[in-house]
């Protein structure tokens, strides 16, 4: 979903259409925010034996249904003469080639043990992901480098057992991916986990699991989940002492627990880390989707979860915390139709980092009674644990309540977020059920769109445009682009577009784990400037992952005529741009086919696929939005026979003009100043005022001020004092307006 090299591809025509930023690339890339494994995506299996005539060394075929099968003087095995069973010691190197029904257990003394290493890794496998083998029993593995693929566990046919897999420690460099698991009312899914003392025992040996990957399995029907009790019968369970651990594009769904549930043990937190769970999709758990209970270094990326209802063991929440796991992160999620969206309940004590980044949350509504003014009620967010919080570039749209925090303790910073459509009147978009909290809480940069209300520990109130001016938020439409069908990006002209900042939170992360997640839920680069969008999206259409397919090849020169695709259009040229707009225009291509339409494209960088627009064959000009930066535009001529090669590229944009008109009026201390925004050049993305002590200096103040600025009053000490405004954008700093000069007695 999200290409390893991140690319500020703002859509700068209104309109544009674009592919499914979802679509699959060519090859694998990893989540927002999670790295790259270094074993268990890319690694294959050596091909088997052509032909497989007879036992071959380090090949190993085992088919227990084929009549004759046997390990008694057969250590290999030959689809001739299978084994019976898998070897439960397998050398560096090994391939086992699973085939039929297999009912052996490898639980205790029978447990399989690889020895693989980097250069020679274990292989336990079914032959294709679409002729799975059936494990019917109980499999524990531990050692290194191995990978378990193509393989479905599942029950005995009267449900007295199931396959199902532990991974024990120790293990190191294991994978599990292309596989089923489901089980049995009773038991069933995977473990990663130390079994090395009995549990409610703290391990104190020195062994790990670490560097395991599960990928793109379906772990379903677990356990029962209409269980009367707490069955806690997860579709991945996480122990103790694991490290690096990646669950990446799985499904998980019908668990009588939760979809994985992440938990070290009281007092074991800091043994478990560097957990990533990503671009998983978890639904209709008996719990929740994603649980993290004691852990370190957590993050939950691009991952969607719905339908998760309140049970006699959950409060139906699609994600969350308990017991206060550290520095987790809930990143670029799409999560909705849950009774919570993310959830962090009870704590136990400690001082956790917890940060909410770039998420969409929709449709969370009660299917219980509850109190909307309660913090405690179902909401996007809920927070009753947790103790240093940031609420970052969310979205959230038709919500009974939006921002719910439940703790007297710690800070909270609710930033850039869009919160919109909270559908209760009693209820808020904010709600800090604690006075004590208030304090040590900060709220800014937020669109707060339907009678923006909050409640700051201290009852409800009705932000008027004095309030959220102090704010500086905002209670316009954030003009998603078709929320009723879920696309929440938002138009170039949202007030969300450019209004927010830079949140510290994004630097937190680079630091601490040495690569940026400053990006948007589509994977687009944020721009460093010092303004910036709200909410999870960049404004616009998100733009083309690669060209439309029905985009063909250039015309050949032989099949060029007049009733055929058009040629290139001549002659594409910058018109003029300022204030906000860009106008271009182009000539009528008369070489081949006659245009009856032109596709208008433009991306971030020269030569780069982006959004397009269709425009009519008349006129040949288009005017348009263009947002702060610089961008690279073409055009297209097609016809009912095809698409023509694009024409010269321009570039657009850049740096802003210079304000126009600065005028000043002096109040005591007070300077106001007022200006226009300029004219010519790239759009705005931010101005900054200037104050010296003589013409052209800047040593008394520098003030940034949003886009959205053409005033303000600044505080300047007594004397003389020159004053002059610039525009900023990514592309760089405009000339000063005209200067204007004050004395201030």
């Amino acid at each position: 979903m999200v290409a390893c090299r991140t690319l500020r591809a703002v859509a700068l025509l209104a309109g544009l259409s674009a592919l499914d930023p979802r679509a699959a690339s060519a090859q694998w890339t990893p989540p927002i925010g999670i790295p790259a494994p270094s074993f268990g995506i890319f690694d294959t299996a050596p091909p088997s034996p052509s032909p497989w005539a007879s036992p071959t060394s380090g090949f190993y075929y085992v088919d227990a249904t084929k009549p004759g099968s046997t390990d008694s003087g057969n250590p290999f095995g030959a689809p001739g003469r299978p084994r019976a069973t898998i070897p439960t010691d397998l050398p560096p190197g090994a391939v086992v080639e699973l085939h039929g029904t297999y009912d052996a257990s490898h639980a205790d003394s029978a447990r399989i043990v690889s020895r693989g290493t980097a250069a020679r890794p274990v292989f336990i496998r079914g032959v294709s992901a679409e002729n799975r083998p059936l494990a019917r029993r109980f499999w524990e593995v531990k050692g290194t480098y191995l990978i378990i693929e193509n393989i479905e566990f599942g029950p005995l046919p009267d449900q007295s057992d199931t396959g199902s897999l532990v991974i024990r420690l120790p293990a190191s460099h294991v994978a599990l991916r292309n596989s089923d698991l489901h089980g049995t009312l009773d038991s069933g899914g995977l473990g990663v986990v130390n079994w090395e003392v009995p549990y409610g025992v703290v391990y104190t040996g020195s062994g790990v699991i670490d560097n395991v990957v599960i990928y793109n399995n379906t772990i379903h029907d677990n356990g029962n989940v209409n269980a009367t009790y707490d069955q806690d019968n997860h579709g991945i369970a996480v122990s103790d002492h694991v490290n690096n651990l990646w669950v990446v594009d799985n499904q998980l769904y019908r668990n009588s627990g939760d979809g994985i549930q992440i938990n070290a043990g009281t007092g074991q937190g800091a043994t478990t880390h560097h957990i990533y769970v990503g671009r998983n999709i978890a639904h209709h758990n008996k719990q929740t989707g994603l649980w993290v209970k004691q852990a370190t270094d957590v993050v939950l990326s691009e991952n969607e979860t719905y339908g998760h209802r309140p049970s006699n063991s959950s409060l139906g929440q699609c994600m969350g915390a308990q017991y206060a796991p550290d520095w987790v992160w809930f990143l670029y999620n799409h999560i909705h139709d849950c009774e919570y969206g993310i959830a962090q309940v009870s704590d136990d004590g400690g001082k956790a980092h917890t940060f909410i980044i770039g998420n969409v949350i929709d449709n969370i509504h009660t299917s219980q009674l509850s109190d909307p003014t309660d913090a405690w009620s179902p909401s996007a967010i809920m927070m009753a644990g947790g103790y240093e919080r940031h609420i970052v570039n969310n979205t959230i749209y038709n919500v009974d309540s939006g921002v719910n925090i439940a703790s007297p303790v710690g800070s909270l910073d609710i930033a850039d977020n869009i919160i919109s459509n909270v559908t209760q009147a009693r209820a808020s978009h904010v709600n800090l059920s604690f006075s004590a909290l208030a304090p040590n809480a900060t709220f800014h940069h937020n669109v707060l769109f339907g009678d923006p209300r909050i409640d700051w520990g201290g009852g409800q109130t009705h932000l008027n445009a004095s309030l959220l001016a102090i704010a500086r938020s905002f209670d316009t439409d954030p003009q998603f682009l078709d929320a009723p069908n879920r696309n929440f990006h938002v138009a170039l002209s949202s007030p969300a577009a450019n209004n927010g900042e830079s949140n510290v939170a994004y630097a937190t992360f680079q630091q601490r784990y040495g690569f940026s997640i400053a990006v948007d839920a589509d994977g687009r680069a944020r721009p460093k400037t010092v303004t910036a969008d709200i909410g999870a999206y960049l404004p616009g259409v998100p733009p083309a992952n690669a060209p439309a397919p029905s985009d063909p090849a250039p015309p050949s020169v032989e099949n060029c005529g007049p009733t055929s695709m058009p040629a290139a259009p001549p002659d594409f040229r910058l018109v003029s741009q300022g204030g906000g707009t860009v106008r271009v225009a182009w000539t009528t291509p008369t070489a081949c086919g006659v245009p009856t339409s032109y596709i208008l494209e433009g991306s971030a960088a020269p030569g780069e696929a982006g959004p397009s627009l269709e425009v009519p064959a008349l006129p040949t000009m288009y005017q348009g939005v263009i947002q702060p930066g610089t961008f690279y535009m073409r055009v297209k001529a097609r016809n009912t026979l095809g698409i023509s090669p694009p024409s010269n590229e321009i570039e657009v944009g850049g740096v802003p003009g210079a304000p126009g008109s600065l005028r000043a009026t002096v109040n005591g201390a007070s300077v106001t100043l007022t200006w226009s925004a300029p004219i010519t050049g790239g759009t705005a993305g931010g101005f900054v005022v200037e104050i010296g002590s003589a013409p052209g200096l800047a040593n008394i103040a520098s003030v940034t001020l949003p886009r959205s600025s053409t005033s303000t009053a600044q505080v300047v000490p007594a004397g003389t004092a020159y004053l002059r405004v610039r525009a900023i954008s990514i592309a760089g700093v405009s000339e000063p307006s005209n200067e204007v000069r004050v004395t201030v007695r």
